[in-house]
């Protein structure tokens, strides 16, 4: 089986991630474009009404972005040595908003580097530069920044979501169920997390558990729920070949990523 390739919903739809940054707070035009876009991308996610899905898409800089960064950059003037670690960390949020990640990580260092004592900063900052880095393709780097941000209990626990999909990414199926499981007692009305623990169960082939721990806790309305389904379906050589003569997974395209792969996956399985 060829790698399902899961991005960070926060780095979905990257484009022109080279792009240079105004040091002036002032995006460009091409920048102002690739945040439209990215908004856009991250609007077809809100159809989900999921806890995670809120909880990775949130940034501070997402209104005003300009009025944001000019703000935080006149007050790195004014604040005292200790208050700056603070202010470069939201910079740095501000510019993994925008997608420049050589930005983001320079924001992101000079907070390392400052040796703030702020627990939560920390964890959430090793969390964004393990963003930043997998955004960039460096996913060891990136894997071994969310392990840092686990050890240090992120606030959300969003390292656990990650590392999940890394793993699920890897063809790791049982640690992807481990660090996915322990993010659905942190969010367990999610729907999202508890599809993507029936994808581990999937290619695992442990059907009983795909069918008893998760299309249970998924209402019939859930999209996942009846990808789910008809993958179950795929294991059984008669019903394989129904699938594939019916064109249900024709039917079941999807634009968000975490189901298109899958479906996609699954239309390969069936072919072979």
């Amino acid at each position: 089986m060829d790698k399902l390739i899961y991005i960070l919903i926060a780095t979905l739809f990257l484009s022109c991630a080279g792009t240079k940054s105004s040091d002036n707070g002032v995006l460009s035009y091409e920048e102002r474009n690739r945040l439209f876009n990215y908004q856009k991308s991250l609007k077809a996610l809100e159809i989900l009404n999921d806890d995670i899905i809120k909880a990775v898409t949130t940034n501070s800089c997402s209104q005003e972005w300009e009025k944001k960064v000019k703000k935080l950059k006149e007050s790195l003037y004014l604040s005292p040595d200790n208050k700056k670690s603070t202010i470069w960390y939201e910079l740095g949020n501000c510019y993994l908003y925008i997608q420049d990640f050589k930005k983001a990580l320079f924001y992101y260092e000079l907070t390392e580097s400052s040796g703030t004592k702020d627990t939560k900063i920390i964890a959430s900052l090793y969390y964004n530069i393990g963003v930043s880095y997998f955004s960039v393709g460096q996913l060891e780097l990136a894997k071994s920044y969310f392990e840092l941000a686990k050890k240090k209990d992120d606030p959300k626990s969003l390292s656990y979501f990650q590392l999940g999909l890394i793993d699920l990414s890897n063809g790791d199926f049982r640690s992807s169920l481990r660090n996915l499981s322990t993010l659905s007692r942190r969010y367990p009305q999610s729907r999202l997390i508890n599809y993507l623990l029936g994808v581990n169960y999937f290619y695992l082939r442990d059907i009983k558990s795909l069918r008893n721990k998760v299309l249970n806790r998924l209402d019939e309305k859930f999209f996942g729920k009846a990808l789910l389904e008809v993958a179950i379906d795929t294991t059984s050589e008669q019903k394989r070949a129904k699938v594939k003569n019916d064109g249900v997974l024709d039917r079941l395209e999807s634009e968000i990523i975490y189901f298109e792969k899958f479906r996609l996956s699954l239309l390969k399985e069936i072919e072979n």
